[in-house]
């Protein structure tokens, strides 16, 4: 099975396992995503069972993170970004809007699967855009693991679990970056583009 990004056109699923994302005919990206936040805004919530020892969702999702402003023209990259993410639709959707910018996408559905794919890869990796909470290996200890062989990559979480979650494990600590779901289009690519942009610390 290829870890390229298939260019999928039916988005997000009313998955027992996704909160708040509903099937949607194929339409454009920007829509899609514009069609789920609206859906999050007015309080409609599908919950999802908690991992082990993880405290339930909230039964309405956040307001989307808000990016600081960056030009529209700068939004594009070419750099490679490895997507890990245990949701196939959401995987699917945000590798859409990452290829539609110009990006070179890999992805993993987990944080095992994410190591391998990343140790196999033989050109740089610039950024990890990983889910936190996942089955198994937890974003933050995956993105740990990886910086050990590849400590130029840069890291961006994302998140719909409420802060206290998140807290636990590590996330929200200073000079990390983190994106809340659910999230538009265009707030995932600028987040995508500041990390980026973001020089490292002397």
């Amino acid at each position: 099975m290829s870890n390229e990004c298939p260019a999928a056109s039916l988005l997000i699923t009313n998955n027992p396992r996704t909160s708040p994302f509903f099937t949607l005919t194929p339409v454009s990206t920007n829509l899609v995503f514009s069609a789920v936040i609206s859906l999050a805004i007015v309080g409609v919530a599908v919950r999802r069972p908690p991992l082990a020892d993880e405290p339930a969702r909230t039964d309405v999702a956040p307001a989307p993170t808000k990016a600081a402003p960056v030009p529209a023209a700068s939004l594009r990259g070419s750099e490679t970004i490895l997507v890990v993410e245990d949701q196939e639709e959401v995987r699917n959707l945000t590798c859409r809007v990452l290829r539609d910018r110009g990006y070179a996408v890999l992805n993993a559905a987990n944080g095992t699967a994410a190591l391998q794919l990343a140790e196999a890869h033989s050109g740089p990796i610039h950024l990890l855009v990983t889910d936190v909470i996942m089955p198994g290996m937890s974003g933050r200890e995956m993105s740990l693991n990886l910086a050990q062989a590849r400590p130029e990559t840069k890291v961006l979480y994302l998140s719909g679990y409420p802060d206290e979650s998140i807290v636990r494990h590590g996330v929200l600590e200073p000079g990390i970056a983190f994106l809340q779901k659910p999230f538009s289009a265009e707030a995932l690519v600028r987040r995508v583009r500041e990390v980026l942009d973001t020089r490292d610390s002397a």
